[in-house]
């Protein structure tokens, strides 16, 4: 489980992303064209399936979509 901004998350399916990282860990250091990349020590991970309290499981598009994110957004 996780946080962002305040409301617990449910993290489903990550994958390793390539390229440098900017950002402490827990950083969105993207969040457009469906891609929500998050940093980490070391490098950065793609979230790709989350889960909000009393939904279902969507794909990171879809979460971007209902929910206003960007870049220096924290996850806890």
């Amino acid at each position: 489980h996780y946080t962002l901004r305040g409301e617990p998350i449910k993290l489903w399916r990550a994958a390793l992303a390539g390229g440098e990282v900017a950002g402490p860990p827990g950083q969105i250091i993207a969040a457009r064209d469906g891609r929500l990349r998050v940093a980490c020590a070391p490098g950065a991970l793609d979230l790709l399936q989350l889960q909000c309290p009393g939904g279902r499981r969507i794909d990171a598009q879809a979460f971007l979509q209902s929910r206003p994110l960007g870049v220096g957004d924290h996850l806890g």
